[in-house]
């Protein structure tokens, strides 16, 4: 899969993706970068995690959900990957079979 079957055609529809290098919180610089009238900044939602996880690791996504100037579109985590995941995280099959 090539960037043109990724995003089209350059510049369809007036999109145009741009690619560049920052420093600094992930966040911050994320909420930064998408600051132009037009932008969208769009991210993965990530994964459910519990309170003391929350507090040591800030959301990143939750965090330009509040603070960016431009929409954000939160993308969820397939459901496939999340059954792997939970299969990785050593639930086994039974559990992934019952729905939990």
């Amino acid at each position: 899969m090539g960037i043109r079957d990724a995003y089209g055609t350059p510049g369809a529809a007036g999109a145009r993706p741009r690619c560049q290098a920052v420093r600094g919180e992930t966040g911050h610089a994320l909420v930064r970068c998408a600051d132009r009238p037009g932008d969208v900044l769009v991210l993965g939602a990530g994964r459910e995690r519990g309170r003391l996880s929350r507090l040591i690791r800030p959301s990143i996504t939750a965090y330009c959900v509040r603070h960016a100037t431009c929409p954000v579109l939160t993308v969820p985590r397939p459901p496939l990957q999340r059954d792997l995941e939970a299969l990785e995280r050593g639930y086994g099959l039974r559990e992934l079979v019952a729905g939990n």
